[in-house]
């Protein structure tokens, strides 16, 4: 069984018993879910009203059908889900609805009903591409680890990419990337971003490494050779295919953006890398960041155009720089400096703290312990990741908005694949979190209880 096959199982099997822990769990008791899926329950008996030759078969049917969805397909609409959910259909009615996601709940409102209904086969359409999204962003992932980490010395590239393929499906945000979130898509562009910038830089000839970041993944008589040729190979013009393939991820992450706003800080790969792909300025990055740039531009003028064109909104409508996604942080949700440092969010930093501290722990290892040079700037987004989120964000969400960074899972995948035993150890330490915390995350997504 080739690993595709492999990580398709494995898959489909957490999928499965996600959804039987979602299933057993008791019924919803938020009132905002209740409200939602009450105004939409007419369109389960038409969604289960079905027609074969056999009326006992149409019956069985239904009640399996209306017990799938009374059970388990509502129970995924809890937290942020009731926003999406509610977006699907109707669109924002309030400001504050502009900042959720904007490209994610579009693109599902952009499928027709059935049947005359279109609330639930919106929702489920938007957990199947969810779920596709997951598989998707896994195998993108095991082909980046590849790319990356082809000439380990430590361990064996493709035992750590396997590895990592079980530990991504598993992840400690397990429902987020089950239930109708943004989270699985956004990771999938990022991860192909971060493909085909790689792709990119390996196949042209102007890539300069910083002399202070050797590195490990290379070979010694590989990095000689590099030496060597650099002279020759720098008079080579790029080729115009991988030139296109690194623009291109610029574009998946203009996209990702508009799936999870915490992917405008994949433009700081572009400015990495327009100090250190010569001839200095490349048009390269800056075509990829602008494109990003441009994304976000665009995304926070359609928001004031929306509500402060023609209107009387005032308040972040009349400041000077007008962006509704900073004000509806602040305002809406209390996002800002050190806010969340209060006595009562002790219990927030605690759900978080195990991300946080993998994430620290990651950023050492591929700087200390073994160097990676190619993944400098993803080390670089990752510590500025978690700068803000230590100052700015809502704390206890890091195990889902971190998905689109896969530096984590590289280090615990590495841990468990190395020949040193105090290493291989702490791995499975980090793995058993990973199994503990995925099985209990589910249940308290479906029971309505935090972390969000």
């Amino acid at each position: 069984m080739g690993p595709t096959a492999q990580i398709i199982a494995v898959f489909g099997i957490v999928k499965c018993v996600q959804l039987a822990i979602l299933h057993l769990l008791p019924t919803l008791f938020d009132v905002s879910s209740s409200l939602l899926l009450e105004d939409y329950s007419f369109e389960k008996q038409i969604l289960c009203q079905l027609s074969t030759s056999s009326e006992f078969i149409d019956s069985e049917l239904s009640k399996v059908c209306l017990l799938l969805l009374n059970n388990t397909i509502d129970k995924l609409v809890v937290w942020d889900a009731v926003y999406f959910a509610d977006l699907f259909v109707k669109g924002p009615q309030y400001e504050h609805q502009f900042v959720f996601c904007p490209v994610w709940w579009r693109l599902i409102k952009s499928f027709p009903g059935i049947k005359g209904a279109v609330f639930y086969p919106r929702l489920l359409m938007a957990t199947f591409v969810a779920n596709l999204a997951h598989l998707a962003a896994t195998l993108v992932l095991y082909k980046l680890t590849l790319a990356i980490f082809k000439n380990a010395r430590i361990f064996s590239p493709k035992r750590m990419a396997l590895c990592l393929l079980i530990l991504y499906v598993m992840t400690p945000a397990a429902a987020f990337m089950t239930a109708p979130y943004s989270e699985p898509v956004a990771a999938f562009l990022s991860f192909s971003c971060l493909y085909l910038r790689q792709l990119g830089l390996d196949s042209s000839p102007y890539v300069i490494l910083d002399a202070r970041h050797k590195d490990e993944t290379k070979s010694v008589d590989a990095q000689s050779n590099e030496k060597s040729g650099n002279e020759t190979t720098h008079n080579r013009a790029p080729d115009a295919f991988y030139v296109g393939l690194y623009i291109l991820s610029g574009a998946f992450a203009a996209v990702a953006y508009g799936f999870r706003a915490n992917c405008l800080l994949l433009g700081i790969l572009y400015v990495y890398d327009l100090f250190t792909v010569k001839p200095f300025p490349s048009p390269s990055p800056l075509i990829a960041g602008l494109l990003l740039g441009l994304s976000f531009v665009i995304t926070q003028y359609s928001n004031y155009a929306s509500i402060c064109v023609g209107s009387e909104r005032g308040e972040w409508c009349n400041s000077k720089l007008p962006l509704l996604f900073t004000y509806a942080q602040g305002h809406y949700w209390n996002n800002g400096f050190l806010k969340y440092w209060t006595p009562n969010n002790i219990p927030n930093f605690i759900f978080g703290a195990p991300t946080i501290i993998l994430s620290l722990l990651s950023v050492r290892y591929f700087r200390e312990v073994y160097p990676v040079a190619r993944i400098f700037p993803i080390i670089c987004v990752n510590t500025i990741f978690t700068v803000l989120l230590l100052l700015l964000w809502h704390v206890q969400i890091v195990t889902r908005i971190h998905l689109f960074l896969p530096i984590v899972y590289w280090f615990v995948a590495g841990l468990l694949t190395q020949p040193n035993f105090k290493h291989r150890r702490w791995g499975q330490v980090c793995m058993g979190y990973f199994v503990i915390w995925s099985v209990l995350q589910v249940s308290l997504f479906g029971a309505f209880l935090p972390p969000a």
